[in-house]
């Protein structure tokens, strides 16, 4: 009887010394995600000129793992604008990527070591959430909260000094702060008598128009999906 307790007893450590042993273990979902993020003001033309390298390298480095990549350009995780972008990365079936290193895992740590080297933008290879809901990626998120009221801009100092503490730690990885810094905003009042004058017209709420109007250009989110096959 003692022997089959303690066959039971090993049976049981043995399992459980088999199982990950992190907060939330990494899944393979067969997906992985990029945030995109170039400094404020970047156009989009400088943003495009970063998304290119990535969708070249998931299409034509990653092409055993790496199944087709969706771009969107002027939208991401991060925020939205000129200078923000994100991929979709879809990966081949998992009977395509029975080899450990086709793993999302694997291609994700490879993604970053290569975008490191591009130095016009913060690039972030990262896998879908383990549970829906739980944060915006595999792992865990946190939130700073300004009990002092010392301000938005010594709130996002202090996210990003505490992402850069973390940088030694063996504990986690990949920590990121407020990756993107707070745009500034003007407030612009129009004396409708003067543009009158000046022969413009100003309907509400369309913009400004006439003969001596500047030129005028919108941003707008531009999409694009390629496959590797």
């Amino acid at each position: 009887m003692l022997v089959v307790f303690a066959a039971i007893c090993g049976g049981a450590y043995y399992v459980y010394s088999q199982m990950p042993s992190s907060f939330l273990p990494e899944e393979d979902r067969g997906v992985l995600m990029t945030i995109i993020t170039l400094p404020n003001g970047a156009s989009a033309d400088r943003t495009q000129a970063v998304i290119d390298p990535v969708e070249d390298y998931y299409l034509n480095v990653e092409t055993e793992a790496v199944d087709s990549v969706f771009m969107s350009l002027g939208f991401s995780i991060s925020g939205s604008g000129e200078n923000a972008a994100m991929a979709f990365v879809r990966l081949k079936d998992f009977a395509d990527r029975t080899d450990p290193n086709l793993s999302a895992a694997a291609v994700s740590g490879r993604a970053m070591s290569y975008f490191s080297k591009i130095r016009d933008a913060q690039i972030y290879a990262l896998a879908p959430p383990v549970i829906q809901g739980l944060g915006q990626s595999n792992g865990f998120s946190m939130v700073l909260l300004d009990n002092a009221n010392n301000g938005a801009d010594a709130l996002a100092q202090a996210a990003n000094q505490l992402a850069d503490n973390t940088a030694d730690s063996s504990i986690v990885t990949n920590i990121r702060g407020n990756t993107r810094d707070l745009d500034t905003q003007l407030k612009v009042t129009i004396d409708r008598r003067k543009p009158a004058h000046w022969g413009w017209t100003c309907p509400p709420p369309m913009p400004c128009s006439g003969p001596h109007s500047p030129d005028r250009r919108s941003t707008i989110s531009s999409m694009r999906a390629r496959s590797s096959r």
